[in-house]
């Protein structure tokens, strides 16, 4: 039985610090902003990336490259570990679609290795919430199988509120029609 890595997408939201105590694999999703692609080596604090929002700057996200995919599943491979990737939501994002097409590429050439793709249907720390419970049934022993059969079967268990501050916000990224960013404004009600 071969070991395994546990990989996510930085959208998860977990502490640098806990990447990398628990040797996490991270594959960045990228943002444009001012033309300025972010998300790997060049970001901005939240504090900076939410000032420019409030300055009426309006990011374009990207799903995950598959050339960094694909690096990052060799890097793992290479080293004779399987991968078990825990995925932003398909719903939300084409990157979990990138991971599977990436892993289904990669693992023709690499006979008896295997990479799992769990998709969460969640985002942001609802993503990190799985990764974090990957990473103690590992530590607890479990095989990637068992792990990734955990999630599969709790997945609906993880749950993620948030809220926006701004319907325009949605409206401009294409989540929302005009008129509902209007009449929700105008009743001040925030999804």
């Amino acid at each position: 039985m071969r070991d395994f890595v546990i990989t996510a997408d930085s959208n998860c939201d977990l502490l640098e610090e806990y990447v990398k105590e628990k040797q996490i694999g991270i594959i960045p999703h990228y943002y444009d902003l001012d033309g300025v692609t972010y998300g790997d080596e060049v970001n901005l604090t939240p504090k900076e990336f939410y000032d420019r929002m409030r300055q009426g700057k309006m990011p374009t996200t990207m799903a995950s490259n598959p050339a960094v995919i694909r690096s990052t599943f060799q890097h793992y491979l290479n080293q004779g570990l399987d991968i078990l990737h825990i995925s932003f939501s398909s719903a939300l994002s084409g990157g979990c679609s990138n991971i599977v097409t990436g892993a289904t590429e990669i693992l023709e050439e690499y006979p008896g290795a295997k990479i799992t793709v769990f998709d969460t249907l969640n985002a942001s720390l609802g993503e990190g919430m799985a990764v974090m419970k990957a990473v103690a049934l590992k530590e607890e022993g479990k095989t990637m199988d068992e792990a990734a059969a955990w999630l599969e079967e709790h997945k609906m268990d993880f749950c993620v509120l948030f809220t926006v501050d701004d319907l325009g916000h949605l409206h401009r990224g294409g989540r929302i029609s005009k008129a509902t960013a209007i009449v929700g404004s105008m009743i001040n009600i925030k999804p």
